[in-house]
C-alpha cells in the first residue's frame, strides 16, 4: 500500500508531463494502487487485486502511454484519455468504454422542495460486501460501469453516505452520496439497482432521496456524471433537474472482453 507521502510524490513526478488522469487525487481512493512504473516517460499506477484494474497515468504522448500500458497485466480501464490518443491505443488493442459527461442540476432547493419528504435510509459498514457484490452484479449493464469493492465503499462512508434500499431484508439498490466546494454541491455516484429489483422505480426513489439528502445539509446544487451513450440514465437523470454542461467529455478505454458485447 502506498504511504501519502509516495503518493504525493508520485504524483509531484506525474504532473511534469503533459496528460495525466490524475486530475482528481486522492490518496485514499488511491493508496492500494500499485506503482508499476514512475521514470523518464511516464508514470502508471494499477490496482491489480481488481478486474478489470483501473489505472492512472501519465505521458507526453500517446506512444507513450501504449509502452506503459503494456506494462499493466489483464484486464484494464484507462480513464481520461485525449482524444488524439483514442486511434493509437486502439490500433494497441483497446476500445473506447465510455465517454462521460458532467451533468448538474443548478437548482437542487427548488427540486428538492417539490419532493415528498422520505426518511432516508443508510448502508451500515458491515453491508460493504453486500454492496461491492450489487455493484458489480450490474456492471454489464452501463457502459463504463465498473462497480466497486468494499474497501471501496467503506473508503466513501469515511467522509460520505451511501443510501440504501432494502425489500424484505436485502439490499434493492444502493446511492453513493456526499457534500463538497464548502458544503455547496451535492455529488451523486454509484446509483445502483439489484438486478432482481429492477423496473420497480427504485432508481427514482434512490436519487430523489439523494436530492433530498444534499438539500438538508445545505447543498445549492447537484452534480453527477454520465455515459453519453447510457440514454435511460440520463433521461432519468433529466426527469430530475439535471442537464448536461459544457461540452468536454471524459474518454475512458478499455482492455479485454469482459465488458465488450
Amino acid at each position: 500500500m502506498l504511504t501519502e507521502t509516495q503518493y504525493n510524490a508520485i504524483l509531484e513526478s506525474a504532473r511534469g508531463f503533459s496528460n495525466i488522469s490524475l486530475h482528481y487525487p486522492d490518496y485514499e481512493e488511491h493508496r492500494h494502487y500499485e506503482v508499476l512504473h514512475c521514470g523518464a516517460n511516464g508514470v502508471l499506477l494499477a490496482e491489480p487485486a481488481r478486474d478489470p484494474s483501473p489505472v492512472h497515468w501519465a505521458a507526453n504522448d500517446a506512444a507513450a502511454l501504449v509502452s506503459l500500458l503494456s506494462l499493466a497485466p489483464g484486464n484494464i480501464t484507462v480513464p481520461f484519455v485525449p482524444r488524439e490518443f483514442v486511434a493509437p491505443l486502439t490500433e494497441a488493442g483497446l476500445f473506447v468504454l465510455a465517454e462521460f459527461a458532467d451533468f448538474f442540476n443548478l437548482r437542487l432547493l427548488e427540486t428538492a422542495s417539490a419532493l415528498a419528504p422520505r426518511q432516508a435510509e443508510f448502508l451500515n459498514a458491515d453491508e460493504a460486501e453486500a454492496a461491492a457484490a450489487l455493484s458489480v452484479a450490474v456492471r454489464g449493464q452501463s457502459r463504463g460501469f465498473m462497480g466497486e469493492t468494499a474497501q471501496w465503499f467503506r473508503a466513501w462512508m469515511e467522509e460520505g453516505h451511501v443510501l440504501a434500499l432494502r425489500e424484505d431484508e436485502a439490499l434493492a439498490g444502493i446511492c453513493c452520496v456526499t457534500v463538497y466546494s464548502g458544503g455547496t454541491t451535492l455529488w451523486v455516484r454509484e446509483l445502483a439497482v439489484s438486478p432482481s429489483f429492477q423496473r420497480k422505480g427504485y432508481g427514482r426513489r434512490l436519487m430523489e432521496q439523494a436530492l433530498l439528502y444534499g438539500a438538508e445539509r445545505g447543498a445549492v446544487k447537484a452534480f453527477l456524471a454520465a455515459d453519453l451513450n447510457n440514454a435511460n440514465a440520463i433521461a432519468l437523470y433529466e426527469s430530475c433537474g439535471f442537464s448536461r454542461r459544457g461540452d468536454d467529455t471524459e474518454l475512458q478505454m478499455a482492455r479485454g472482453n469482459m465488458f465488450q458485447e
